[in-house]
């Protein structure tokens, strides 16, 4: 604390029982005659007032009055304004002898009468204001105005309790007004600061220098801090600057003591009605949110409706989404994208959600300011946090079935950080959206078990039915699709006499291919073959691959899940899904339902199979028969060897035959 500022505490700062002089008995006696008080009242008054003293609080009779409701402050203003024009009367008809005193006084009397009823002008005219920030605008702009100062400012108190934020200042100087993200911290050495502990007027006469004090003025040389209170509560202070030593004299203070004494109720009404509008308007807000929600029917666009809403709000938004085992930016081709943010979310995209899911979706937010860090933070995490460059940030997450759905992201580099009061209309929103989700979740799950069932019955129908084993591949390709969109599909088959792998049916980049057979060896599909057992692969596939001991030729797919064909325990081959540029195409539900397909396709392959034997068998017979029929009625040798030939040409769709025979000259 320099000098300058101590020795302003010399003598004792003015409060408000010493500020201003108890109102003198013309006052009481006027407000008894326009029957505002009773005699009984003023006695009351008088009492509690000896009661304060004798406990310490010293209170003039005025403030008592006030206190105790018996008087407003506006009436007992205007109650002192007759009292000193009675006066001024009064010295009017003293005689000559004491004139020039008279005159001395009536000069202090109309000096005073001036302040007063600039007091009450103010008083007047701010009361017109509608907003809180007009009301103080207008305040300090008339406080500058009317007592012809070089500037003022107001401070209020934030919720802490510790701190005091400028709220707003004027000055007829240009380049004067200081910054509104202006922050005084009420233990610190300004007069400001000073004001906001004791929660009494501060007058400094001589002002030479100003640590602590970022608000005063490079010309400043005299100021004055008063406290602004609303039914006992301390909320702000007026504070005001003159380039003139010695300006604020006893008549100025107690005329700005009476602007702040009308100021704090207004204030805390202003605040009060602007809290209630702001809750009716988070309920708004709340209400029209959730008739979004219901309407969305897809987990898109529960993503989007929340993010247009959390839009319409003051804080800087952020939101990512959960792709596969990593966060994205939310994108939407009808939103603008923000390259900015996108590359501010960068870090962000390189987190594993394997290291962090658990604990973003284990509590309500993650709170991030100068003040708080939530505690156990990951280093990474808490660097891509700092990275986004703001004083304060907040995450909360967005989940469906439990799990991490999407990541908001909220900040602010405004100085009242972000608290949890603050939060709570972004916790309410992701709250319905995670509500939404886990029903829009529910919704696909009855439609995916509807469809798998739907699935099941329609390949009992082609089976029941078809045995040509390429129009049964094809009915099975097409029932697939139906359920996992355009996937690779492929049919692998086992003989396990040749230990050879069959491809019957490959369906590869929208088009049939032809896969040559292979023995079994060290390929994905050999090892479902060995292991009878369903592989899923989602993530490195490759890198997953080798440590199965399998080698892949050529590009691995990105995902690739494949289910083995048993029929009385036996292996017959192997249904195959992949995808060649996604990862995480496939997830367990896709697994369930192949392997649930598995076991009726292996039937009706097994059934196709040996229809198809039999019917080739019975075939075969069947020419043989007829050949044996032929050979009985030839003549001769030759006769029988053509007619021979001629049928299993036939039989064997061949163009040519030879026999040979050969001759025992021995006998």
């Amino acid at each position: 604390m320099n000098d300058t500022r101590h020795n302003s505490f010399q003598n004792p700062p003015i409060s408000e029982a010493d500020g201003i002089d108890s109102p003198p008995p013309d006052v009481v006696e006027l407000l008894k005659k326009r029957g505002i008080l009773e005699a009984k009242d003023i006695e009351f008054a008088i009492y509690y007032q000896n009661k304060q003293a004798a406990l310490g609080h010293n209170q003039s009779l005025e403030q008592v009055l006030v206190r105790l409701g018996l008087v407003d402050r506006f009436t007992l203003d205007q109650m002192q304004l007759e009292a000193i024009h009675a006066n001024q009367a009064l010295a009017n008809e003293v005689s000559f002898p004491i004139e020039e005193q008279v005159r001395a006084r009536t000069h202090q009397i109309e000096k005073q009468l001036t302040l007063l009823q600039t007091a009450v002008d103010i008083n007047q005219q701010v009361q017109k204001s509608t907003t809180l920030i007009e009301l103080i605008r207008e305040a300090v702009k008339l406080v500058v105005q009317y007592f012809e100062i070089d500037f003022a400012a107001i401070f209020l108190l934030d919720d802490t309790s510790q701190t005091l934020r400028l709220c707003h200042s004027n000055s007829l100087i240009e380049g004067a007004i200081t910054p509104t993200n202006l922050e005084i911290k009420t233990d610190s050495l300004s007069s400001v600061g000073w004001v906001g502990k004791y929660h009494q007027v501060s007058v400094t006469d001589n002002v030479k220098s100003a640590p602590g004090a970022p608000y005063l003025l490079k010309f400043t040389r005299s100021e004055a801090c008063l406290p602004i209170s609303a039914d006992d509560k301390f909320i702000g202070v007026i504070e005001v600057q003159s380039s003139k030593e010695n300006r604020f004299n006893q008549e100025t203070i107690e005329a700005l003591q009476i602007i702040s004494n009308f100021l704090g109720p207004l204030i805390f009404q202003r605040r009060s009605q602007e809290a209630a509008k702001d809750i009716l308007g988070e309920l708004s807000m709340l209400y029209q949110a959730s008739q979004g929600f219901s309407h969305a029917l897809t987990r898109e666009l529960v993503i989007k409706y929340c993010y247009k809403t959390l839009c319409q709000l003051p804080h800087t938004i952020y939101l990512l989404c959960v792709e596969g085992h990593s966060l994205q930016p939310f994108n939407s081709p009808d939103i603008p994208h923000n390259e900015e943010h996108v590359a501010r979310l960068q870090p962000f995209t390189q987190l594993s959600l394997s290291t962090y899911s658990e604990q973003l979706t284990s509590q309500e937010y993650l709170l991030f300011n100068e003040n708080v860090n939530s505690p156990g933070m990951p280093h990474e995490l808490l660097n891509a946090v700092l990275g986004l460059g703001y004083r304060s940030s907040a995450l909360i997450p967005i989940k469906c079935n439990h799990k991490l759905a999407a990541l908001l992201i909220l900040c602010s580099n405004e100085t009242s950080q972000i608290d949890q009061n603050s939060l709570q209309l972004y916790q309410s929103l992701s709250n319905m959206a995670s509500a939404s989700l886990d029903k829009v979740w529910s919704q696909s799950v009855i439609e995916r078990q509807l469809n798998r069932l739907q699935i099941l019955e329609n390949v009992n129908q082609v089976i029941s039915v078809e045995i040509d084993l390429d129009k049964l591949f094809r009915s099975i390709h097409q029932q697939v699709t139906d359920v996992m969109g355009d996937v690779n599909f492929i049919i692998a088959l086992y003989d396990q006499e040749s230990n050879t792998i069959e491809i019957p049916y490959a369906y590869e980049e929208n088009q049939l291919i032809s896969i040559p057979s292979f023995a079994l060896g060290e390929g994905l599909t050999s090892i479902i073959i060995r292991t009878r057992q369903p592989l899923l692969l989602v993530e490195d596939t490759e890198k997953r691959a080798e440590q199965l001991g399998a080698k892949v030729h050529g590009s691995p797919a990105k995902s690739w899940l494949g289910v083995p064909l048993l029929v009385s325990g036996d292996v017959i081959g192997a249904l195959i899904v992949q995808d060649l540029e996604k990862e995480f195409r496939f997830d367990i539900d896709d697994q369930q339902l192949l392997s649930m397909l598995a076991p009726q396709v292996a039937i009706a392959l097994r059934n196709a199979r040996l229809i198809f034997e039999s019917t080739l068998r019975a075939e075969r017979e069947s020419v043989a028969t007829e050949i044996t029929k032929n050979l009985w009625s030839a003549s001769d040798v030759n006769t029988l060897l053509r007619t021979a030939l001629g049928g299993l040409g036939r039989a064997l769709n061949a163009d040519t035959g030879l026999v040979q025979l050969e001759i025992n000259d021995g006998g």
